[in-house]
């Protein structure tokens, strides 16, 4: 294992965070191409390629308006994990915190 990557970027249809401009640079760290809309298993290639463990960050932090699609997003990086826990080892929760109490509730869900 080259790297342990606390803040991974997912480049799926589902989990897409990382800006066009940055996606030049993770390539030349990664040394392998990204693209977005890469299935799970794509994904997952990439970071076994790259020999690279991974915590999984989502886009969530900017939805203040749908608790429900926050929690699709958690469901969905746990899932992501469960199923490829050869190289992620764990995911961020991410909640807005403009989302008050129904975000502090699905915090806890999560954990």
């Amino acid at each position: 294992m080259k790297a342990i990557d606390i803040n991974c970027q997912m480049v799926t249809k589902w989990g897409s965070l990382l800006p066009l401009e940055m996606v030049s640079q993770i390539e030349a760290y990664l040394g392998t191409k990204l693209g977005y809309g890469k299935t799970d298993e794509e994904m997952a290639q990439v970071l076994r390629d790259a020999d690279v463990k991974a915590m999984v960050v989502l886009p969530t932090i900017n939805m203040t308006d749908d608790i429900g699609k926050v929690r699709e997003l958690n469901d969905r990086a746990a899932q992501f994990q469960k199923d490829y826990s050869d190289v992620v080892i764990g995911m961020w929760c991410s909640v807005n915190p403009k989302l008050g109490y129904k975000g502090l509730r699905e915090v806890e869900r999560c954990i």
